[in-house]
């Protein structure tokens, strides 16, 4: 028995429309596969073709308003490589029709219009295609247009429109989003240019003052008072090389790069020996008890100097927040295949939820005065990472805050001095499963 005729046309809209869901949500996922700004475009232009069109081209809107064609599909592998030659080129004499478009921001249909058509192809005869225009729109302003030319068989209709222009919302989101993604990378590397040549120029002088200032200070003549002036100075000089230094290495980590080790087998006794005579006066100074805790450890395969910026930072963070006759415990231990270690203080303690927050740069809880620029726990975030270990906090207000860190145990076979970056990811990887 035959199907009704209004049965047969519900049951294939149906079709259609699981067919353009299904398109639609497989083109978001090609879309967002990559941030990646020009495999993005070129990506909007092969779902295009060849799946609705016989030719895609995708033009962008650069400084000062002008187009440049930034993808090209078409059906035929030669035609590609033809139209291909224009892709990076800035377009000259925009058609009004298109300017109209744009300035719309709405999917318009055309029909066979020369002047559109050779825009496109740069060929006048367009007899028997269609053309859809889709502006890029995102944030309220156009960013591009793709256009689209139909099969000669198959010309566009009304009923396109709407999927050509969901796919062209879609993509805009898609490619302003790896725009923005640009941006911060290029701006992230003219910081980087910027603070590697400030911090090349600031060291050499304050090299020199620190230098000066030691010299001076040997002076049998000197008067006490001016000793301690010059002490002042030197003190300072080495403060703003180590905050340069840090700067640095922010930037590093910022721009998703892991900062540079260079492991050899160390014995974690020595680390923390080395932290205790570093901060002993410190303590004493500011009443605060300072305990070690060893147990019988391994050597860990770790930077000497980079590890010691982890220790100094945590301790030197707990001396800040303790107040007098307060305590503060450092020790460490064996787990798991790293050694553990721990920074725990008798402090004010962190609010839960700022726990998240601390190994972000620049971030400081809200405090009546500063007590540092905020750099030192992010990078000790990005030794003890770089290492293949893991760094965490726990606290509890008005008991104290615990920091923890892990470092991989040294391997017989790893030969001292050597990076070992293979070594390094496999404890990474360790790390994570757990």
């Amino acid at each position: 028995e035959a199907e009704p005729r209004d049965a047969q046309r519900g049951r294939e809209g149906a079709e259609r429309e699981e067919r353009r869901t299904a398109f639609l949500a497989a083109a978001g996922q090609e879309l967002a596969k990559s941030l990646d700004y020009e495999q993005t475009i070129a990506t909007l232009a092969r779902l295009i073709v060849p799946n609705l069109a016989e030719m895609c081209v995708v033009d962008m809107v650069e400084e000062e308003g002008v187009l440049r064609r930034a993808a090209v599909a078409h059906r035929n592998r030669e035609d590609e490589v033809t139209f291909a030659e224009d892709v990076g080129t800035t377009l000259q004499d925009i058609p009004e029709a298109l300017g109209r478009i744009l300035k719309s921001g709405e999917p318009a249909l055309v029909g066979s219009s020369s002047e559109l058509y050779a825009y496109i192809t740069r060929k006048a005869d367009g007899a028997g295609r269609t053309l859809i225009f889709l502006p890029l729109v995102s944030r309220g302003q156009t960013i591009g247009v793709a256009a689209a030319i139909s099969t000669a068989a198959s010309p566009f209709t009304t009923a396109d429109v709407s999927l050509f222009g969901e796919l062209a919302r879609r993509a805009s989101l898609s490619i302003d989003n790896a725009r923005l993604y640009l941006e911060s990378q290029q701006a992230v590397r003219a910081r980087e240019e910027v603070l590697a040549i400030v911090s090349h120029d600031l060291r050499n002088p304050l090299s020199a003052v620190i230098l000066g200032a030691s010299m001076l200070q040997m002076s049998p003549t000197l008067a006490e008072e001016d000793r301690e002036q010059l002490e002042t100075v030197e003190a300072s000089a080495k403060r703003m090389s180590h905050l340069i230094a840090d700067l640095l290495d922010v930037t590093r980590l910022e721009g998703g790069k892991r900062l540079p080790i260079e492991p050899t087998n160390v014995q974690a006794a020595e680390l923390l020996g080395e932290a205790e005579d570093l901060f002993r006066a410190q303590a004493a100074v500011a009443s605060v008890t300072l305990e070690y805790q060893l147990d019988d450890l391994p050597a860990v395969y770790a930077d000497r100097h980079r590890v010691m910026q982890v220790l100094s930072n945590l301790i030197g963070n707990s001396l800040k927040f303790t107040p007098p006759a307060g305590r503060i415990e450092v020790s460490a231990t064996r787990r798991d295949g790293m050694v553990l270690f721990r920074v725990a203080d008798s402090g004010p303690g962190i609010p839960r939820e700022h726990l998240s927050d601390i190994f972000s740069p620049y971030w400081q809880a809200k405090r009546t005065e500063r007590l540092g620029a905020g750099l030192g726990l992010p990078i000790a975030k990005g030794i003890v990472e770089a290492h293949g270990g893991r760094i965490w906090a726990e606290s509890e207000q008005g008991v104290g805050t615990q920091f923890y860190f892990t470092l991989p145990i040294a391997d017989d076979t790893q030969p001292d001095g050597a990076q070992r970056d293979d070594k390094v990811t496999t404890a990474a990887g360790s790390a994570a499963r757990r």
